[in-house]
């Protein structure tokens, strides 16, 4: 297969596949929000957590830079995850200007 004709086939297979996974995610939320309501995520919050679980220790402002949204806005997302329990808010050891981001164990099982 030449590279045009997998680029066609990648473009072609991404939009499908991200409409997938967000109705995937959709469903899960609607059967988690029946049995219960505060661990219910929305795909942003869903993101943040796995990004959190996979860099344990991120700063606030990398994985707002890696979302692509404002330091404040992410600030409202990590409100509600350690509302959850899902994360945990730390100072860095030596800038006390950073904050770092940890999962907890529940945010680890998601």
């Amino acid at each position: 297969m030449d590279e045009q004709k997998t680029a066609k086939l990648v473009l072609d297979t991404i939009p499908a596949l991200m409409r997938f996974i967000k109705n995937e995610m959709r469903k899960s939320v609607r059967d988690t929000t029946r049995k219960n309501f505060d661990q219910a995520l929305t795909i942003p919050q869903f993101r943040v957590v796995g990004r959190v679980n996979r860099e344990p220790g991120s700063s606030h402002r990398d994985v707002a830079e890696w979302m692509g949204v404002t330091p404040p806005t992410l600030t409202r997302m990590v409100d509600l995850l350690v509302d959850k329990g899902l994360i945990t808010r730390n100072p860095h050891p030596t800038d006390k200007r950073q904050i770092l981001l940890n999962p907890t164990a529940a945010g680890k099982k998601i």
